[in-house]
Order: C-alpha cells, then structure tokens, then sequence
C-alpha cells in the first residue's frame, strides 16, 4: 500500500486532481461539468496541467541523483514550466484566464511542498553498496538503508534497491564487478560513484591532492605591463587616420560672435569671420 501511494503515476493524478479540477470548482462562472466547455476554460485547463506534468516529470528526473535535496527545490521548476506556458499563451494570443493560472500555480507550488516534505520524511532511500576501496565502510553513513553487497548480484528477496554505490576506481573491482554494474545500468539502477555520494549525503568535500601556489603570482608581471603600454600606444596611432576625419573644426568652435564679416570658401560656400569672441 505504501509503495503504491509514493509511486510516481498516483502522486500524478492526485496532483492533477488538486490543481486542475479543485480551481475549477472554486472559481465563480466555472462550470467544468457543463459541456461543452469554452475555448477559455480549456485552454486554461489544458496549460495548467501541460505544467504540472512538466514539473513532475522535472522533479522525477532529479530524483534519480544522491542525496537530500531541500523542501523548496520545486519552485524553480515550476516557475520555470509556468513561465514558459505563460509565453506560449501570449505568443498565440489563445484566450485563457489569468485568475484560473494564478491559481493553478499556487496549488501547484502548494502541492510540491506537500509532496517533497512527505517524500524526504515518510521514505529513506534504499542504496546497495560494493564494499571495495573507499566504499567499504559506506554504511556509516546515517539517513540511507544500506544493503551490502558481497557477490555481483542483486539481493534475495524482491525488494528493488533504488541505487548502488561502488568505488569505480578501487584496484579490487574486478571483471565480475564491473559486468555487474553495466547490467544494473542497462536495468534503468542508477550507479553511482563513491565520491559524489559521500558529498551529497554529507555535504563535505575530501581532498585527494593540493598543489603549491608561486607567491605574488596574482601581482602583474612588468614585462606584461610593458609590452601592453605598447599594443595600447601602437592601437592609438594605428586609429588616427580613421577618427581625425570624422572631426570638425568649424563645428568645435564655441563663443559668441561680436562683429564679422561674410566671406567666401574657394569652393563658393560662404561663411562669416570671427573678429572677436567672448
């Protein structure tokens, strides 16, 4: 009974339920039982649900990586789907209810709160581990039901191991080993690696290696600096004769004229001569 309520398809269409039909009740002038619908309400409703599936599927996808994510990691997906619906709709100028997507986006973000709190406290992950090299003493590990695994091959019983663990690059996996691994992942069983495990259920970081730092390395280098005054001078030179022609003399000149008189330029254009400014 408890793997049916947590599996994927019922925690769908409880969702669709929630945010696609209870709106619809709720909302004055909403009659979805009234057939046939107006292109309104079933563009709405269609766009609401298009968006709750994407962000469940979203949400599914991440699962499949280690770890405990936060309650509050669904709000970018579901901003993000809703988003994208809501360009869509304007894109095609299809006629939709505003009032019905606020709503649905609310109940939305409401419902994967409910679930992704459900989901962290009422299921610990079940994860087979390979004790070899690192992996050996996995099961320190607090949060995760560890199962050992002695001999490549998965555990009597029936019960579906969600993950297993292994230390991909420990001397001891031998052939066996690893043709077992490869088969779990032809299986759709995640695989993962020690290393990224141990930070996502520990959130530390071990270090393997630190490399030495040559002091003042972040100081200029003056044969840098020197070599780069020059590219800068050379560049300015080099761009005199494109930007000297594109100024004017005649319109730089700034002052109040006093007396002058109108003369001519050889080419017939007349102008008139400064005499005084102030």
């Amino acid at each position: 009974m408890k793997k049916f309520l947590t599996s994927f398809y019922t925690r769908l269409a409880v969702g669709l339920l929630f945010v696609c039909a209870l709106p619809a009740f709720l909302l004055p002038h909403w009659n979805p039982l009234a057939l046939p619908a107006g292109l309104m309400q079933e563009v709405s409703m269609a766009a609401v649900a298009l968006a709750f599936v994407a962000s469940m599927l979203s949400m599914q996808r991440f699962d499949w990586f280690p770890g405990r994510r936060s309650i509050f990691a669904g709000i970018t997906i579901v901003l993000g789907w809703y988003g994208v619906l809501a360009g869509l709709l304007m894109a095609t100028r299809l006629p939709y209810s505003l009032t019905y997507l606020t709503a649905g986006l609310c109940l939305t973000l409401l419902f994967m709160l409910l679930q992704s709190t459900w989901m962290r406290h009422g299921q610990v992950p079940r994860m087979g581990y390979v004790p070899l090299g690192r992996a050996s003493r996995l099961d320190l590990i607090k949060d995760v039901e560890w199962v050992r695994l002695d001999e490549p091959a998965l555990p009597n019983g029936g019960q579906r191991l969600d993950a297993i663990v292994a230390d991909l690059h420990a001397p001891a996996l031998t052939n066996a080993w690893q043709k077992f691994l490869a088969d779990c992942t032809l299986q759709h069983m995640p695989v993962y690696n020690i290393r990224q495990v141990e930070e996502a259920l520990t959130g530390r970081v071990k270090i393997h290696h630190m490399y030495e730092n040559t002091l003042g390395s972040l100081l200029p280098n003056p044969t840098y600096m020197a070599i780069k005054y020059v590219l800068e001078v050379a560049l300015i030179l080099l761009s005199l004769p494109i930007v000297l022609p594109c100024i004017d003399p005649l319109n730089s000149c700034t002052g109040v004229i006093v007396e002058g008189n109108d003369d001519e330029y050889p080419d017939g254009r007349r102008y008139q001569a400064l005499d005084g400014q102030a």
